[in-house]
């Protein structure tokens, strides 16, 4: 029997662990962290937000083709130069890279669409970020975890943008479940937070409020629901499905022919698709292709099974 009693033991060794405002913020922190110099090779499918801050932090970067089914193209960084690879772990799919030789590369792993994550490929020279603002209700909030030494560039205070967050958040709530106010109210305040956050360089910690609320987010059970819902989507539109089966559910993602379409034709029902992502600075037909169907539980059984029972009716079969 194992002793009993005293200061309670951790069963984890963990690595280097920082929480920042933003996933933007958490990609800063490492290029400040004196990786400047260092030359990327990043996905042709990606949020454009990556390359707006690599092009302001002055760094030199070069693309790799990702697949029609979300996968590497492995030749297309076989044959190139670079310091760093920048994998996506698209809807919470772990990107198999063994085929590749990546000897003295630093790997970030860019986790948004993870709660938690950890090094289970374990790169020697690792660096990973998530973005809680893609995957709750939080205003803020981008955990990071690294092999590698972060710079102490993180200002002890609170990001401007989030106070417009929050208060967008809680107007939405009074709206929707009460009446209160209009939607052109909180809208607004969603808007001007992001164009707030936009023109921000620095680099913040994450919000009090936001390290309170993560507290209370039921990981376990939620992941339980969102995988039951995710099994659900596979099942009706197995025609739509990409085949991978995550480690972390958060969205069920859909190639469409129609996506644009199908979109107006969800807000007519008043269902707000969200797609990841609008186009870069670089084509795949990805872009034009995806869209996302949110699985969290803040949306009741009834409410999710009416997505359903629309998108059945409304997407080209």
């Amino acid at each position: 029997m194992r002793l009993i009693g005293g200061e309670l033991e951790h069963r984890e060794i963990l690595e280097h662990i920082c929480f920042t405002d933003s996933g933007r913020s958490s990609l800063r922190l490492f290029i400040r962290s004196g990786n400047s110099k260092k030359k990327f090779i990043i996905p042709d499918f990606l949020c454009h937000v990556v390359e707006d801050v690599l092009k302001e932090e002055n760094v030199d970067y070069i693309f790799y083709n990702i697949l029609d089914d979300l996968s590497i193209n492995i030749s297309s960084i076989q044959s190139k130069n670079y310091d760093v690879l920048y994998l996506i772990n698209y809807f919470g799919v772990v990107h198999d890279i063994r085929a590749l030789n990546i000897n003295n590369k630093i790997i970030i792993e860019d986790n948004v669409f993870f709660s938690n994550f950890k090094n289970t490929e374990q790169y020697e020279k690792w660096f990973s970020f998530n973005s809680f603002r893609k995957i709750s209700s939080l205003a803020d909030g981008s955990m990071v975890k690294t092999s590698l030494p972060v710079s102490e560039c993180v200002k002890n205070s609170e990001a401007r943008f989030v106070k417009l967050k929050e208060k967008a958040k809680i107007n939405k709530y009074k709206y929707l479940n009460s009446g209160v106010g209009s939607e052109r109210d909180y809208l607004r305040l969603f808007d001007e937070g992001e164009v707030m956050l936009d023109q921000q360089s620095e680099v913040y910690k994450m919000s009090d409020a936001s390290l309170y609320r993560l507290l209370y987010i039921d990981k376990t059970n939620n992941q339980h629901v969102l995988k039951q819902r995710f099994d659900l989507m596979r099942q009706t539109f197995e025609k739509f499905d990409f085949g991978k089966n995550p480690d972390y559910y958060s969205f069920f993602p859909m190639r469409v022919k129609n996506r644009d379409a199908l979109r107006s034709a969800m807000k007519k029902h008043g269902v707000f698709l969200p797609v990841h992502w609008s186009c870069a600075t670089i084509k795949n037909r990805l872009y034009e292709e995806i869209i996302s169907i949110p699985l969290f539980t803040i949306y009741e059984d009834n409410e999710f099974m009416y997505l359903v029972e629309k998108l059945k009716r409304e997407v080209q079969w």
